[in-house]
């Protein structure tokens, strides 16, 4: 890449197509960080629930008839092995995992060289 010279002039233009370009890779970035976040948090939240369906139901409907309460109560963990099934409980198992998953990814992603 060639260095910009100030006496060039188009070099206010170059300088503005950069921070606008920079600006751009910023928010991309930051796009791309929330959808992995926002899968890894799902991990917890929402367990083997209809796992390997194209648009699982259980995420847009209920978990065991009780629309949706469950699922989205951390008051309630996984009961079994499968992660399919909710009871209530005051281990916030799920919470707590979810919060330390979510400090582990951006605790890498802060850590993570930039060029």
């Amino acid at each position: 890449m060639n260095k910009l010279n100030p006496n060039d002039k188009n070099y206010e233009k170059k300088v503005a197509k950069i921070e606008s370009d920079y600006k751009k890779g910023v928010v991309s970035s930051l796009k791309e960080l929330g959808k992995g976040l926002h899968a890894l948090q799902d991990i917890d939240a929402h367990g083997q629930i209809d796992f390997g369906s194209w648009l699982p139901a259980q995420h847009l409907s209920d978990v065991n008839g009780d629309n949706r309460t469950q699922a989205d109560n951390r008051n309630f963990d996984w009961t079994n092995a499968n992660n399919n099934a909710l009871t209530e409980s005051t281990s916030l198992t799920r919470y707590n995992s979810t919060i330390t998953r979510t400090n582990n990814y951006l605790n890498r992603f802060s850590l993570t060289p930039r060029p």
